[in-house]
């Protein structure tokens, strides 16, 4: 009787070991996928953050503003922010567009650390402040153009 206990014992060792390596594995592996999403992401919102930028300079030096808007398609979900007031640290004090993750409950400027940390952002002098817009999965129209020497963005519906 005695022998079958520790039979079982060291079974039971086994079997808690094995599961504390698969659990360990799951976790790697689970956190090497989200970071590879996370580095396309901000990727995404880079390219995106680049045609907004040719944009805006093109309307401050004159240019007409487009009328049927310009199409952000990248990163779906994420969205498109102005920091007029409290700047996230990367906009240097000034006014800045932001792309970035959005965060479910805002206390403590937690959406402008996350914008400063995971996000892209674009210092526009002159920007206008706006609602946030949600970049959709077909991508999202905005409408970017001068209004009293102010750069005024926002989306077309």
């Amino acid at each position: 009787m005695n022998r079958r206990g520790l039979l079982l014992a060291s079974e039971t060792l086994k079997i808690v070991i094995a599961v504390i390596c698969i659990g360990f594995l799951i976790y790697f592996l689970t956190s090497l996928y989200f970071t590879n999403v996370k580095n396309k992401n901000f990727e995404k919102a880079e390219a995106s953050l680049n045609l907004i930028e040719s944009e805006v300079e093109r309307i401050s030096e004159g240019g007409e503003f487009r009328e049927d808007g310009l199409n952000v398609p990248s990163p779906s979900g994420w969205y498109l922010w102005s920091f007029i007031e409290d700047k996230p640290l990367s906009c240097l004090n000034q006014n800045c567009l932001c792309i970035c993750d959005n965060v479910w409950a805002n206390f403590f400027d937690r959406q402008i650390k996350k914008c400063d940390k995971e996000g892209v952002c674009l210092i526009v002098e002159n920007l206008k402040g706006f609602d946030k817009i949600k970049i959709k999965n077909d991508g999202t129209f905005v409408l970017i153009k001068e209004v009293e020497g102010l750069i005024e963005v926002s989306e077309i519906k």
